[in-house]
């Protein structure tokens, strides 16, 4: 299991992202035009990609009915569980999916499943995107991080 934030520390990584939004994204160009930074790198999701949990969760709870406690939140990279195992690596896409799916209301397919997973994903917006171009368009050379799970990776690649 490979962490993303130092120390192990979700607070110290989610403060890294807004900083990160924050000055490169949206205000802060002009920071880099005379530095000897010559590579940047963006973590995808919370950062480039917007996230909506609420939506997500709201998807597995039409799903799952009573049984959606059994499902493991996480909050900002944290939590336990079937949904932590699976953000952190530990469990496959198909162990993710068959365990939801065995406590789905019937009826419910595997494809049900992904997509309210996929729920979380808002999309990355054009503003933040036209950055990260403008950026190259400077002579940086761009990176992008990310310790998305298989489902999202798939999900953001078809886009």
């Amino acid at each position: 299991m490979v962490s993303a934030a130092p120390f192990n520390c979700p607070k110290f990584a989610l403060f890294i992202a807004e900083f990160a939004i924050e000055i490169i994204l949206f205000n802060s160009i002009f920071l880099f035009s005379n530095s000897k930074l010559k590579n940047l790198i963006f973590d995808l999701g919370g950062v480039l990609m917007m996230h909506n949990m609420p939506r997500c969760i709201t998807a597995f709870q039409q799903l799952m009915g009573e049984k959606f406690p059994n499902l493991g939140l996480m909050t900002n990279g944290e939590g336990n569980g079937l949904m932590a195992d699976y953000e952190h690596g530990v469990i496959s896409t198909d162990v993710f999916v068959n365990t939801i799916l065995a406590d789905c209301k019937e009826g419910t397919t595997k494809e049900d499943v992904l997509n309210a997973w996929l729920m979380m994903h808002k999309g990355i917006p054009a503003e933040r995107l036209a950055k990260v171009h403008e950026l190259k368009k400077m002579g940086y050379t761009i990176y992008l991080l990310s310790n998305n799970n298989g489902a999202h990776w798939a999900d953001v690649m078809g886009h």
